[in-house]
């Protein structure tokens, strides 16, 4: 069960359970996989929404619930890792939206608002969706409830307290360019934008669960070295903080946490930076290559081999990335190493970051997180 009911806070005398339906939908698949075929460990990946529920697996306190469920996981754009002590949204607001919900649904005055909810037709959901604001419908469907059966303890105390699953490889992926694709489609476009307009963006960030962050320093930070009379300018260095805080922070920190806090660093743990998308892919998200380039989601373009499906729309470079990346996937699931030359994340106490690009397949980037993640980000987040 996903999105909405999926993600449903029900508390009632027949059911008390908050945002993880769809986390034992997952569960039960894993278990069913490993009934069904136990000679072929199950191997998880994630983007955005499905990223959480791979990170809530991995975190799980309850190491026997998922051990041996699966062997390796691929993380991409996302974590369950928010500011340090913070829910993005408590048991309490998650509640008021499935009581809403219920209402709406005429499922309010049922014992049992879950089974009211499983037999309202799922094509009515979308609809309801789009009738309530933005923030909340982000809120509702992408935020998991700490504090429940999946998620106990926060992140950042369950790598402290090594009371995570620790016995998986798994590799860890962004594209350069996140934070453009999120704000736009949940908070609207940025126009018009000056230094004002700028930190009252930066103040409504907390509308998205990224709550407690300052204004004054963001602003500090991001504009230290842009001319804040270029538009476009002010534009990117916005989009460039929604990326820091969104995803690549808490994406790349989970890794990091997940690297350092494996018992003798036994497992395998890489990290890459999609660096490259053709103008073509970009314009086919409905980015702008200039301003959003390198976007959220451009990398599943290549690994999930859409250049073989259409190559009329790519060029020749696209296609053979394309067959690269599929081979990096593959081969990571199959042998828990995307490439023999490829160096985990955590080596010599160093973090190595993979570049991903057809034009330089054996670049490591100088850590890009370094001055940012590791600097700026790392108080709020650790």
């Amino acid at each position: 069960m996903t999105g909405f009911r999926g993600a449903l806070c029900i508390d009632s005398p027949h059911l008390s359970t908050c945002g993880v339906h769809t986390f034992n939908t997952k569960q039960s698949s894993l278990r069913w996989h490993r009934f069904g075929k136990p000679e072929y460990p199950y191997r998880g990946f994630g983007i955005r929404y499905g990223q959480k529920l791979v990170n809530t697996c991995v975190q799980h306190i309850d190491s026997q619930t998922t051990k041996g469920l699966f062997k390796r996981a691929i993380m991409e754009s996302g974590s369950v890792m928010f500011g340090k002590g913070m829910e993005p949204i408590t048991k309490s607001e998650a509640l008021v939206m499935a009581k809403n919900t219920a209402k709406h649904f005429n499922c309010s005055k049922s014992k049992d608002w879950l089974q009211c909810l499983r037999e309202v037709d799922a094509k009515e959901f979308p609809k309801y969706g789009a009738s309530i604001s933005i923030p909340e419908f982000q809120k509702f469907i992408t935020f998991p409830v700490f504090g429940t059966e999946f998620l106990p303890i926060f992140t950042q105390k369950a790598f402290e307290n090594k009371k995570f699953n620790s016995d998986i490889d798994l590799m860890v992926c962004l594209p350069r360019d996140e934070g453009s694709h999120v704000w736009d489609s949940y908070m609207g476009s940025v126009t018009n934008i000056s230094v004002d307009i700028f930190k009252q963006m930066v103040n409504k960030s907390s509308e998205l669960g990224f709550r407690n962050i300052s204004t004054q320093k963001v602003t500090d930070f991001y504009l230290k070295s842009v001319n804040t009379t270029d538009e476009t300018a002010l534009r990117l260095a916005f989009y460039h903080f929604v990326s820091d805080m969104a995803l690549n922070c808490p994406t790349y920190l989970f890794g990091q946490q997940f690297a350092r806090n494996i018992p003798t660093h036994t497992q395998n743990v890489y990290f890459y930076e999609l660096t490259y998308g053709h103008r073509s892919t970009i314009e086919s998200f409905g980015y702008d290559p200039d301003t959003m380039a390198i976007n959220h989601g451009i990398d599943t373009t290549y690994v999930f081999g859409i250049p073989f499906d259409v190559p009329w729309s790519f060029s020749d470079s696209d296609y053979e990335f394309s067959r690269y990346a599929m081979r990096l996937w593959t081969d990571f699931a199959k042998y828990s190493k995307p490439h023999n030359n490829w160096p985990k994340l955590l080596t010599n106490n160093t973090f190595i970051i993979k570049d991903l690009n057809p034009l330089n397949t054996s670049r490591v980037l100088d850590n890009p997180f370094h001055s940012t993640c590791d600097g700026f980000w790392r108080d709020y987040y650790l």
